[in-house]
C-alpha cells in the first residue's frame, strides 16, 4: 500500500504539471472528441430516457471535454489532478469536478448511464481494475466509449510509442477486446487517424506506389477508411454494452 500511495503522489504531481497549461487542443484529440460525441448520440437515442443521460468522464484530464459532454446529457468529470480539477470547476462552475483515483471514484455503484475514458487505459498499471471501475459505477445496459492508442501501430513504428507519461501501458486491438468483453458486450470497435507505419503491412499500405498511387488518382480517402477499418490507424475508439 505505502508503494501505491508513492506511485499515486508521483503521478499527481506529474498530472498537476502536464495540465497546468491549457494549450489549444491537437487536432488528434478534435478528432477524437468528435467520434466520441457522435458515439454518445447514439448512446442516448438508444438508452431512450425520459430524463437527461448521466454521464462521468473518468480520467477527465483538464476537464474540457466535460463541457462538450454536457451537450448531450448531465456531465461530470475526475481526474487524478487536483490543480486540474480545481481549475476546470473555477472554468465551469455550474458543473461538477472531482479529484481523485479512477480505480477507486467516490461514486455509488450504477451512477450512470454512459461513462467516457478517453486516453486513460493505456496509463493505467491494473487496467483491469480500471475496467472493473468503469463497470462499477455503469447502470446495466449502460454504455462504456473509450478511446485508446493502437500498439498494433506502435509497434510496427520506428521509435514506438513517442509519450512519455508515468506509465505507458499500450494495448493491441485484440488485447483490449479480451480486456472488455467478460463485463461488456463490444457494439462498434474501429481506429480513427491513420498514421504511416515503417514494418509489416505498412510497408505495403505505406509504400509509394501503393499509397502515393491511391492519393494521385483521388483515392487517398479510401485508403484512409482501409486503416480505419482494418483496425491498423492511431487511435482505437471502443463503444460497449454493460452485459
Amino acid at each position: 500500500m505505502k508503494r501505491d500511495s508513492k506511485n499515486i503522489e508521483r503521478h499527481k504531481e506529474f498530472y498537476d504539471e502536464y495540465w497546468a497549461d491549457l494549450k489549444p487542443f491537437s487536432r488528434y484529440k478534435i478528432k477524437r472528441v468528435a467520434h466520441i460525441l457522435e458515439l454518445l448520440i447514439h448512446c442516448r437515442t438508444q438508452l431512450r430516457l425520459d430524463r437527461p443521460v448521466d454521464i462521468l468522464d473518468l480520467g477527465c484530464g483538464d476537464g474540457r471535454s466535460v463541457a462538450v459532454w454536457q451537450i448531450v446529457g448531465h456531465a461530470c468529470g475526475l481526474d487524478l489532478s487536483e490543480k486540474a480539477m480545481e481549475a476546470a470547476q473555477k472554468m465551469f462552475p455550474k458543473l461538477r469536478f472531482y479529484a481523485g483515483n479512477a480505480l477507486e471514484s467516490p461514486f455509488e455503484d450504477q451512477a450512470f448511464d454512459v461513462v467516457i475514458s478517453q486516453e486513460v487505459i493505456e496509463h493505467i498499471e491494473v487496467q483491469s481494475r480500471y475496467v472493473d471501475e468503469c463497470y462499477r459505477v455503469l447502470r446495466k445496459g449502460g454504455y462504456l466509449i473509450l478511446t485508446t492508442p493502437n500498439n498494433y501501430y506502435f509497434q510496427r513504428r520506428k521509435g514506438g510509442n513517442y509519450s512519455q507519461q508515468p506509465i505507458e501501458n499500450l494495448l493491441t486491438p485484440k488485447e483490449l477486446r479480451e480486456l472488455l468483453v467478460p463485463q461488456f458486450e463490444v457494439i462498434r470497435h474501429y481506429t480513427i487517424i491513420p498514421a504511416t507505419g515503417d514494418h509489416g503491412i505498412y510497408r505495403l499500405l505505406d509504400s509509394r506506389w501503393l499509397k502515393g498511387g491511391m492519393y494521385k488518382i483521388g483515392l487517398g480517402s479510401l485508403h484512409d477508411k482501409m486503416k480505419n477499418k482494418w483496425m491498423l490507424s492511431l487511435n482505437q475508439v471502443v463503444m460497449a454494452r454493460k452485459v
